[in-house]
């Protein structure tokens, strides 16, 4: 089941990111000014933001199964109406309207992974997942985290000189209606899976945390919520870091196209590369945590060991790396 949930993490990141490729043709051909499309991208961000908490609750009201295929149903909806418009305000309520839906991916995969896998290989069921937010990236250009991230490129780019950037949402929204019918009746929880033997079923159960193995619904305060430390640990170090995240996926297509004069088809190159070594960093940080925490570390500090590693190791990136990239760049560009 988390292959089935990376798939739809795939188009979700695909349909996100295809607004960033497409920027700099949109831009020329409608008029549309970088501060109008700050405004688009901020659409997209804030209902996004917003939608968090409310889709998490939609997920666990209705169910896994049937709110994430309206999700689903909805962004691929929205992303085919960005074909409808020319205007930079018609853009932007489609952004909004696709980041509010799209809001329930992440929610969908934890959830997922929770119900799914016991709570020492949840490390690596999330890192899967988290690759459909990467691979996307390979196809588009904009905004995904890493398998979605990396699809996009070639696929958007493709669409686009094949016939227009309207061409491209329409493709991108397509999938994720095909998505959303096939996550609808290809989902199953582990309880009604006929396929899952009793043994591992129990394996399943018998791994999780004693609130997960209750059917009984218990509501929680957002007081409660707030008042608790992992909310604000985990909170306040998304806040810090998905700026950064979000400034690569919306604006580095139009400064790549204007500042070092890459055509649709280098983009569609080139920029799906460091979304590729993001899939890696996915998968593998799955793996680390789950080799200190077989080694006798908690779990809980087998994660926040991980995550240190990579901060520490983007740290040395921005010294070193870094440098080497922008020199790289400007050599190919003068030559």
């Amino acid at each position: 089941m988390i292959a089935l949930v990376c798939f739809i993490t795939v188009i979700n990141y695909l349909d996100r990111t295809a607004l960033g490729i497409a920027a700099p043709t949109i831009m020329e051909t409608t008029g549309i000014t970088k501060e109008q499309y700050s405004w688009i991208v901020s659409a997209f961000q804030l209902a996004y933001t917003l939608g968090q908490p409310i889709m998490g609750f939609f997920i666990d009201t209705v169910g896994l199964k049937l709110s994430f295929a309206i999700c689903a149903a909805i962004w691929g909806l929205a992303t085919m109406g960005h074909a409808l418009t020319g205007t930079w305000s018609g853009l932007a309520f489609m952004r909004a309207l696709m980041g509010f839906s799209e809001a329930s991916a992440i929610p969908a995969g934890v959830k997922t992974a929770s119900t799914w896998f016991p709570a020492k290989e949840r490390g690596v069921a999330t890192g899967v997942f988290n690759m459909g937010t990467s691979l996307a990236a390979v196809c588009s250009v904009n905004d995904a985290g890493s398998i979605g991230a990396m699809l996009a490129p070639p696929l958007i780019a493709w669409c686009i000189m094949f016939h227009s950037w309207q061409f491209a949402f329409i493709v991108s929204g397509s999938l994720a209606l095909l998505a959303a019918l096939f996550w609808f009746f290809c989902y199953k929880d582990p309880k009604d899976a006929k396929r899952l033997s009793d043994e591992e079923r129990h394996y399943i159960e018998s791994g999780q945390e004693q609130h997960l193995k209750t059917d009984k619904k218990e509501k929680t305060s957002i007081k409660h919520i707030l008042s608790q430390r992992n909310f604000w640990g985990i909170g306040i170090a998304r806040f810090l870091a998905d700026p950064a995240w979000g400034t690569i996926n919306f604006w580095v297509p139009i400064f790549f196209v204007e500042t070092l004069h890459f055509s649709l088809k280098e983009i569609a190159m080139f920029v799906w590369l460091p979304f590729l070594l993001g899939d890696l960093g996915c998968l593998a940080s799955g793996f680390v945590a789950k080799f200190f925490h077989d080694r006798g570390v908690s779990l809980i500090n087998s994660r926040r060991i991980t995550f240190t590693i990579a901060a520490v190791l983007k740290y040395y990136d921005d010294d070193w790396s870094g440098e080497y990239c922008r020199k790289s760049l400007h050599r190919r560009i003068t030559d």
